[in-house]
């Protein structure tokens, strides 16, 4: 169970880009009623969501290694 910096790292900016990505979603963008910007969001959001979820597991993996 060694808490290594990379696994912290790459939790943190994981929470930071999920917590990033909700606030564009239901705060930035969703009140600003911009189609061209919510659908470039809509696209982008799976991809990085996908990415931040991806870092979120490689930090747990190594923290329970």
């Amino acid at each position: 169970m060694g808490l290594n910096k990379t696994s912290v790292i790459a939790i943190v900016i994981g929470l930071v880009i999920l917590v990033g990505e909700f606030w564009l979603v239901f705060g930035g963008a969703g009140n600003a009623g911009k189609a061209v910007l919510d659908m470039i969001v809509v696209i982008v959001n799976g991809l990085i969501m996908a990415f931040a979820l991806l870092l979120l597991v490689i930090g747990v993996l190594l923290l329970s290694s």
